[in-house]
This record gives structure tokens, C-alpha cells and sequence, in this order.
């Protein structure tokens, strides 16, 4: 039995009425034409104003033995109310989560034998004392019209209704203990409601749910409709109803709670000659881009139990995707394009503060972020640009084509540098052949004077039938080896997870297992401490060593030798590595621990950095927040709600 209504703006024309029969203030009438009876009632003659009444509509066939009835989900006739004039009055909206869309697809007229009846009822707010209902029925051709046979429609004479004094629904929301609704009304009345929830949730923002319409409760008191996904609710919106009552609106917006104490960046703009050099990466948080360098080295600007000199490049300008150069003289970002909210560009900022951010020319994206790389002197940069992999000079020279725009195929947005900085590599599509798979890698010369492509076959038993997953498929990770020559490549065995780390030449040819076993790319249970819930692959900027995240900490792979160490990550209840990045001009890699606080209703960020050498990991800076990515570092990234990735 369908809960809802439709309305319509104006009746009709074509109208077949037939004989009517009712009596004035009668809660039913019918009206019957060629075999068919339609009627519309309500359970009493008389209501409040606005007051929430079922409606019913029923449609029995008499004689006809050609009748067919369009369904849309089931009966769905048109139910009208109507002022004094004849005009057609709707309903006040009500609260909804769920939006149902009119019937747009509707299936064929489907066949209404005789002594059958059909019924739909509804609950409606009556707005008006007067109401009507309308069937379309079909005949049984087939070759004429949308569905065939001629259509005619049978409307039902006006239900007059009376006028009782108004009475309201009773109820009120409290947030103690938590948030509700109490309804006042005797056990013996029936209670409806309707609502709508918005929430914040840390990795969509904000989203929103509820009900799909007037839904009956057994009880008295009515929590919200629960969101997928909901981290907070920001507010509640509900509309409830005793049948026969008019129904009450409410609204509760709710107040977040504080943010727990804890640290937080330094707002102190960066001097003319702050501590530059190594060690250093750059960072966002709250639309600014940060400086921030793992000695404190005296400054004031220390907050809390941050260890490290932190100090503001940009005011907040929107920017995202800071990266800084191996040199540590420069940070690239996005930021919005001038003029242009929802379109950004490339800015480049030196690391002393002494002058003013610059865009750079040419660059446009229809995102907030874009991906950008340095080359290992830090004096080139790379991106990628509807399809095109562009190489810019920091000082704004004229951008180079490294790798054209191949509309066959796409292009990762994960870029990797040679060691000497002359090209630049990425995935570029994978395929299979012959149950072969295969990975086309774009290279191109940083100079603009060419690019070329070139194929990497995996074995053919990476894909097995009876794995599950089904075996793996090369995934997106690419790194340079120190040689030049060869590069490293990834594969996942479903999901993001990493099922291996394969060397191959960068001329092409067959790729060859180095981290990982057979078994576990084939997607048999495998556990390996170097791979375990891997997400990511990236490598140092001189092709030295290429580092992969299992939840343990990092693996450092060492590409001339082929052999790794674990540095070491303590893990916490409800925290997760969320980002990684070889650090600027150093020998390890600093990352991000966040962990989630007061059931995700905050946020802290810790920023680490873990030396190549050993040693215990180093404790730069501590930030608590309501977003789990308020601060950014790098491309790398996992979310607290993914976790870590299922299986070895």
C-alpha cells in the first residue's frame, strides 16, 4: 500500500464523469462510467484545518473485459485537492531524505479483470476540504497511442468535507541525553512522521538522508533517520502528525562539539631569511601554504609539543597540493585561478618569503588540486593537463610538451623523474593479450624534443581464474631506478592493495617480481611484512631507494642492490598513516598519524619523520582539527574510514 500523493496542476479536459451518487458531507464518493466504479474516501466527514487524514482510492471493474490500468509501482491515481473556486491547492512541503521521482518510466497498462479492485491509500495534508480523484484507463488495442488502444480517464465527483475546530500535534526535540523528538499524545492515536538529517562527514562533506515520506512510529519518541556515512549531524528537520491533528514543524540545528585541546600551526608568516635548506617540506592547512623544517633552531614560533620551525608562506588563498622542491628554495601549489572560484592554477612561492606568490602562465584546472612533481634539481616541475604531461621551468619559462595527449589511452596522474632530470615517466594504460598483461609506459624528454612508449609484460600467471581476487593486474606506481634504465612498477590484487613490486627495463620487455611472491600476486592468502595492506609506491629523487607503506611502517627498498629495511611505525587504536612523503633534501620520510577523536567529531594530525638510518621516529608538529585532512603534505593519502586495506 503506497504512502504518498500526487498533485496536479489543473484537471483534464477530456473526462469521462458518469453517474455520480453522493450525499453532501459524506466521506465517500464514486462515480461510474463504461463498467468501471471509482471512489475516493476518507475515514471521517470532518477535519481540522491542515489536519493529516488517509486518503483511499479505489478503482473496481464492474463489466468491462477490456480495461488496462498504466501502474507506476502499483495503483497510482491523482489525487487533487481544491479551494471554493474549483483552483488546485498543494500541499505544504514536508521534510524528505528521499526524493521519489515521478513515474517516468512507466510499464504497460496491465489488465484489470472484472470483479477486481484496485486500492491506494495515502495520507495527506488537507489543505483544502475538498478532494478528487482521477484514473487513466486504457482500452485493449494495441496498435494506437503510447501503450495502444484509445485512453479515457474517469474522475470522481468532489468529496466535500467539514470543518472541525483546528488542533495541533504536540511534540518538541531535546539533544539530552541525545537527540530526539518527544511526541504528546494519547497510546491510542496513531503518529507519523517525516524528516530530513544533514550531516558532515570527514571525506565527503556534507551529505544528507532521512525518510522517503510520512513514515508511522510505535512509540513516542523519534530519533533521527540514519545517514550512511554521518560523522555529525548539523541539523534535523522533522514534521510530525497525529492523525486528525495538523502536523508540527521542527527544526533543530545542533551545536559541534568543542575541539578537543591540542596543537595547532603557527600563524607567523615566514621571515625574509628563515632556516632554509634540508629536511624541510611544505604543507597546507586551512587554504595556506606552511614552511616547515625539522629543527626548531631557537624560534619562537614552537608550539605545544611541536618540534619543528613552522611559519606561513601564503595567506589563505584556497591552495592545495603544496609541494616543495628537493633543494627546499621553492613550493608549487594549486589555488583558485584569479576571478575564477571553481577553476585553479599552478603558483610558485619561494621557501624565504621574500616575494609575492606567482602564477604560473598557462596552467588551468577544472579541480582543486592538481598534481604536480619536481625534477631532482628542484629547477623543473611536472604536471599534467587535460591528458598532456607539461614540464615548466620554476622561473616561468615557455612550458614543454614532455608527453602528448594520446586520446587512445590515459595517463596516470602519478608522474616519476629520471634521477638526472632529462624525463619523465608514467603509466599510460594496461591490456591484455593472449591472457598476457601488459603496461604501456609513456616516456618523455623534459626538454620537449620527444617522447615515446614503450610495453612491459607481466607473466601470464599473474591471472588466476581461482584466486580471489582473481589475480592481479598492473596498478599505476611508478618509480625510477638510480641506473636510468629501469623503473619500478606496481601491481594490486584488488582494491588499492599492492600484490607486488616488479623491476623492469624502460625500454621495455618482461617485468620481474622483486618484493612480494607468486602465490600472493596470484591472490592466494600470502603475508608478506614488506606488503602488508600496502597502498602506495614512490621513490627518492635520485632513484636511490623506492619506498612502499604496509601498515607495519615504510619498507625502503634499496634499487641498486635490491635489498630493504622496515622503518618501524608504532600503530594506535583508531589512527591510521594517512600521508607519506620522502622528505625534501633528506634521507627518510615524514608522514602524517591521524587518528580519529570523540567518534570522529575531531581529528588529530601528527606529523613524523623517520630517518633511512634508524633510530625512533622524530615528532615535527601536532595539530587537532575538524577535517582528518586539514593539513596535507603529500599524494600520497589513506583515510581513517578506509583504514587499511583488507587482506595480507
Amino acid at each position: 500500500m503506497a504512502v504518498g500523493i500526487a498533485l496536479a496542476a489543473s484537471v483534464p479536459s477530456s473526462v469521462a464523469q458518469g453517474d455520480v451518487s453522493h450525499a453532501a458531507q459524506s466521506p465517500a464518493v464514486s462515480a461510474t462510467a463504461e463498467g468501471l466504479t471509482l471512489t475516493i474516501e476518507t475515514p471521517r466527514a470532518a477535519y481540522p484545518p491542515d489536519a493529516l487524514a488517509p486518503v483511499t482510492v479505489r478503482l473496481r471493474n464492474l463489466s468491462n473485459a477490456e480495461t488496462r490500468v498504466e501502474m507506476c509501482g502499483g495503483f497510482l491515481p491523482l489525487v487533487q485537492m481544491l479551494d471554493a473556486a474549483g483552483q488546485t491547492v498543494h500541499q505544504p512541503p514536508i521534510p524528505t531524505g528521499i526524493v521519489h521521482l515521478a513515474c517516468f518510466d512507466p510499464a504497460p497498462p496491465a489488465s484489470l479483470p472484472i470483479g477486481q479492485t484496485l486500492v491506494w491509500t495515502g495520507l495527506m495534508i488537507l489543505h483544502a476540504p475538498r478532494l478528487r480523484a482521477i484514473a487513466t484507463i486504457y482500452g485493449k488495442r494495441t496498435e494506437v497511442g503510447l501503450f495502444g488502444g484509445p485512453s479515457r480517464e474517469l474522475q470522481t465527483p468532489i468529496l466535500h468535507l467539514g470543518t472541525t475546530p483546528q488542533v495541533h500535534t504536540q511534540a518538541s526535540i531535546a539533544t539530552i541525553p541525545r537527540l530526539h523528538a518527544t511526541v504528546r499524545a494519547s497510546v491510542s492515536r496513531q503518529v507519523y512522521y517525516t524528516d530530513r538529517v544533514d550531516c558532515t562527514d570527514p571525506y565527503r562533506g556534507a551529505i544528507f538522508g532521512g525518510s522517503s515520506g510520512w513514515t508511522a512510529t510505535g512509540g513516542r519518541s523519534i530519533e533521527p533517520s540514519v545517514v550512511e556515512d554521518c560523522g555529525r549531524v548539523n541539523r534535523w528537520r522533522l514534521a510530525v502528525a497525529v492523525v486528525g491533528e495538523s502536523p508540527i514543524w521542527l527544526d533543530q540545528r545542533v551545536v559541534p562539539p568543542a575541539i578537543p585541546a591540542g596543537g595547532m600551526i603557527s600563524v607567523t608568516t615566514c621571515a625574509s631569511s628563515p632556516p632554509r635548506g634540508l629536511k624541510a617540506l611544505a604543507a597546507t592547512w586551512h587554504g595556506s601554504v606552511y614552511l616547515i623544517i625539522g629543527a626548531n633552531q631557537g624560534r619562537a614560533n614552537q608550539v605545544g609539543a611541536n618540534r619543528a620551525y613552522a611559519c606561513r608562506l601564503t595567506p589563505p588563498v584556497r591552495a592545495a597540493g603544496a609541494r616543495i622542491s628537493p633543494t627546499g628554495r621553492w613550493v608549487a601549489y594549486a589555488a583558485p585561478f584569479p576571478g575564477h572560484r571553481l577553476t585553479t592554477a599552478l603558483w610558485v612561492v619561494s621557501t624565504d618569503g621574500s616575494g609575492a606568490p606567482r602564477r604560473v602562465l598557462g596552467t588551468q584546472f577544472h579541480a582543486p588540486s592538481a598534481s604536480l612533481f619536481w625534477s631532482p634539481n628542484g629547477q623543473l616541475f611536472t604536471y599534467k593537463q587535460q591528458g598532456t604531461i607539461i614540464v615548466r621551468a620554476v622561473d616561468g619559462r615557455r612550458p614543454e610538451v614532455a608527453i602528448p595527449n594520446d586520446g587512445r589511452y590515459g595517463t596516470s596522474s602519478l608522474l616519476t623523474w629520471s634521477p638526472d632530470g632529462s624525463r619523465v615517466a608514467v603509466a599510460a594504460g594496461i591490456s591484455a593479450e593472449e591472457g598476457v598483461r601488459t603496461l604501456r609506459l609513456a616516456v618523455g624528454r623534459a626538454n620537449g624534443s620527444g617522447s615515446n612508449t614503450s610495453i612491459v609484460s607481466f607473466p601470464s600467471w599473474i591471472n588466476n581464474p581461482a584466486g580471489l581476487p582473481h589475480g592481479s593486474f598492473p596498478w599505476d606506481g611508478v618509480a625510477f631506478a638510480a641506473d636510468g634504465r629501469h623503473v619500478f612498477l606496481t601491481t594490486t590484487g584488488g582494491g588499492v592493495r599492492l600484490s607486488g613490486v616488479w623491476e623492469a627495463p624502460l625500454a621495455g620487455g618482461p617485468a620481474r617480481l622483486v618484493l612480494g611472491s607468486r602465490a600472493r600476486v596470484q591472490g592466494h592468502p600470502a603475508p608478506a611484512a614488506h606488503l602488508d595492506g600496502a597502498t602506495h609506491l614512490f621513490g627518492s629523487p635520485d632513484g636511490r631507494y623506492v619506498v612502499v607503506d604496509p601498515r607495519a611502517g615504510f619498507w625502503v627498498e634499496d634499487t641498486r642492490t635490491l635489498r630493504g629495511r622496515l622503518l618501524e611505525v608504532p600503530q594506535q587504536p583508531d589512527c591510521v598513516v594517512s600521508q607519506s612523503v620522502w622528505t625534501a633534501g633528506g634521507d627518510g620520510v615524514t608522514f602524517v598519524q591521524t587518528c580519529s577523536l570523540n567518534g570522529r567529531s575531531a581529528f588529530r594530525s601528527t606529523l613524523w619523520r623517520v630517518s633511512l638510518h634508524g633510530g625512533a621516529r622524530r615528532q615535527l608538529l601536532t595539530i587537532v582539527d575538524r577535517l582528518p585532512d586539514a593539513i596535507s603534505i603529500g599524494p600520497v593519502y589513506r583515510c581513517i574510514r578506509c583504514g587499511f586495506n583488507p587482506g595480507p
